[in-house]
């Protein structure tokens, strides 16, 4: 844990557009795939929608937790230099 990396804003905002767009656009091809009553490629999409769906889920809960883990690790080092400063 000694090794710490700055994210790139560019590289994260790529990522975060990228996987807000993948079940958006699975969710248009269902919806055209329904239009054009091709009813198997229905499930093929509601199957896209779904996995990608939870794979964005799975992104957003791992970077709150990993938010909150750096605000208490933050709040810790804060907490042992002042105790340390204390002495």
């Amino acid at each position: 844990m000694g090794e710490h990396r700055k994210t790139n804003s560019v590289d994260s905002s790529i990522f975060w557009i990228a996987s807000y767009a993948t079940p958006t656009l699975w969710l248009v091809l269902a919806v055209v795939s329904v239009l054009s009553l091709k009813l198997q490629q229905v499930t093929i999409c509601a199957v896209g929608v779904v996995l990608s769906g939870v794979n964005l889920l799975g992104y957003i809960k791992c970077e709150k937790n990993h938010k909150s883990y750096v605000k208490g690790f933050l709040f810790n080092q804060a907490k042992q230099r002042m105790t340390a400063e204390d002495i």
